[in-house]
């Protein structure tokens, strides 16, 4: 009778623990509804990361029962963070809004060692977002 009550709890304990597991699946979109590729996508607690695919769908395999942090950043748009609850999430649809951003100047050398543009042997220069997208033609190849 304990073996048989033994087997009946393993067995119990490990059918839950596959129940537990869902799909969580979702679309990220514009304010257009324009799919949004290569966004990544991440639930904060469980430390898993995926990238949209052309259509800007993804999928997370495998969510244990719980709420998590939904995080989804793409450059070029302000992120979405929003807590959701598993299994109850659905087919998620995420909106990101774009936003403009600064690109910092890039110092490009070609001396041996490092060295700031300060103390540079060659000549150097700076070039603004708006120079840069002026000098999209130059290449240094």
């Amino acid at each position: 009778m304990g073996f048989a009550a033994a087997a009946l709890f393993a067995s119990c304990v490990f059918t839950s623990g596959l129940a537990a597991q869902e799909t969580l699946n979702g679309r990220v979109v514009d304010s257009a509804s324009a799919a949004i590729p290569n966004a990544v996508v991440s639930l904060a607690e469980l430390r898993l990361a995926t990238t949209t695919s052309n259509d800007g769908t993804f999928a997370f395999d495998g969510v244990p029962s719980g709420k998590f942090t939904l995080v989804v950043r793409r450059v070029g748009f302000a992120s979405d963070v929003r807590e959701i609850v598993v299994p109850n999430a659905g087919d998620l649809i995420v909106q990101l809004s774009a936003t403009p951003f600064q690109v910092e100047p890039v110092t490009i050398t070609a001396t041996r060692l490092p060295t700031t543009s300060l103390r540079s042997p060659l000549p150097t220069s700076a070039l603004s977002e708006d120079q840069l997208r002026r000098e999209q033609s130059s290449s240094l190849a």
